[in-house]
């Protein structure tokens, strides 16, 4: 049995779909109804392990012809490799066990006893099977997967999202996407605020105080946009908001998101129009992959649109829509505003899209964080910087006293404060040459 093209037995195309991470998310999504997601667990575990170990030149030979070697006691017994850790590849080889292979796993595949102990020692071998340890045992999981999974997953609710998210995240981004509110909180909004201390002169605003207030962001981004590292404090911003909605379960916005997926979608309309009975049996695979895109029928109504994606609650078409726009802001390889992630990273994010589950972007909010901390060191030694106590006491110093009822915030919205503006349009300098260097910076 060789992976090397078609997966051990599995045709091109299926490959190609698990090795896909947004399409792989959605298979999974599907072979969870099959009760096989298990073997497809599997599968993907010993596929992404013979990738990470599949160093050329090392365990090239095939699985029947090692295994005959190894009866004829002429294995090899030497560490074959000079790159690949050894005590790494036994330690994931374990891993993969445990969870899969082990009687007491509760992931358990379905293989025999005697193909149980012989992945034990073939592991056991890992110095002459390689990277192959787990190939025999995969033969169960492979028929599993070509006959309960693949079969119903091109016709799926679950393969209709995947081919709609994945238009999407295909689509250009526009440049007005990148605007991004500032929060519409300001240090006095907060009753332990004093005003003796807060405009001292020796006063020197933490990150999270600046992260937290309106006015104090805004001149840490155009900071780091002067030296063209503004990514990510805008990503940082857009998981705040998600994460805010992942709290909030915002019900009442998600028509209006529904009726905006509709409407804004031209190619679910078009695909829409398309015959849902196009497959029938003997269809070929083309027809299926015509009927499934048809499923995306998300024209009539926001409860269309809602049960086509099948989400399991209002706030999740919200997430979905901010997911989306997340990953094409700042992690596509295609945005201007990509910031820096791991491939693993972003992987395990196209992956997760199918789930919209609240930690989704914690990784990629953690390390936008911790370059946000890096840029905030140089801002610490910047005029900008020195000069925030001035501005905030002129902003905040006349209102610190009158603060009531809803905060700061309406008061400031008489004077072009606060929520309504965003960091790609504010600016306290309204003349031409302003407005020529922040166009510029839009640009880069």
């Amino acid at each position: 049995m060789s992976f090397k093209k078609s997966g051990g037995g599995l045709q091109d195309e299926h490959l190609e779909l698990i090795r896909n991470p947004l399409a792989c998310g959605y298979l999974r999504k599907h072979a969870i109804g099959t009760q096989s997601v298990e073997n497809l667990d599997f599968f993907i575990a010993v596929d992404d392990f013979r990738v990470e170990f599949g160093e050329n030149g090392v365990w090239e030979e095939d699985l029947e012809s090692m295994i005959k070697m190894a009866a004829d006691g002429s294995e090899e017994t030497t560490w074959p490799s000079a790159v690949i850790s050894e005590d790494h590849m036994r330690t994931v080889a374990a891993q993969i066990y445990d969870e899969f292979v082990s009687e007491t796993s509760g992931s358990e595949v379905c293989i025999s006893q005697t193909e149980r102990e012989r992945v034990a020692d073939m592991i056991k071998k890992l110095a002459h099977f390689g990277n192959k340890v787990f190939d025999d045992a995969m033969k169960s999981a492979i028929v599993s997967i070509k006959r309960q999974i693949m079969p119903g997953f091109n016709l799926s609710k679950s393969h209709a999202q995947y081919m709609y998210v994945r238009d999407i995240l295909a689509t250009p981004v526009d440049k007005d996407a990148y605007d991004v509110r500032p929060p519409a909180t300001s240090m006095i909004d907060d009753p332990a605020f004093d005003g003796s201390t807060a405009f001292g002169p020796d006063r020197r605003y933490t990150l999270q105080e600046i992260l937290s207030d309106h006015l104090l962001i805004e001149e840490f981004m155009k900071f780091l946009k002067s030296q063209h590292s503004s990514e990510n404090l805008l990503c940082y911003m857009q998981l705040v908001e998600y994460d805010r909605t992942v709290a909030e379960n915002p019900a009442e916005e998600a028509a209006a998101y529904a009726r905006r997926l509709t409407q804004s979608n031209s190619t679910a309309q078009r695909l829409s129009q398309q015959s849902s009975r196009s497959s029938r049996a003997g269809a070929t695979a083309a027809n299926m992959a015509s009927s499934a895109q048809s499923l995306r029928t998300l024209t009539s109504s926001s409860a269309a649109a809602s049960d086509a994606f099948s989400l399991e609650t209002d706030n999740d078409m919200i997430l979905l829509e901010q997911a989306i726009k997340i990953y094409r802001l700042h992690l596509s390889s295609e945005s201007p505003m990509e910031v820096f992630i791991p491939g693993k990273v972003r992987k395990q994010v196209l992956k997760g899209m199918s789930e919209l589950k609240p930690e989704l972007y914690e990784q990629v909010k953690a390390l936008s964080y911790k370059a946000i901390q890096d840029s905030f060191k140089l801002f610490t030694a910047s005029p900008q910087y020195a000069g925030l106590v001035d501005l905030a006491a002129d902003e905040y110093g006349a209102l610190a006293g009158k603060q009531a009822g809803g905060g700061i915030c309406g008061m400031l919205a008489g004077k072009g404060s606060g929520g309504g503006r965003t960091f790609e349009r504010s600016t306290s300098r309204p003349s031409s040459a302003a407005a020529s260097e922040a166009s510029a910076e839009e640009k880069n």
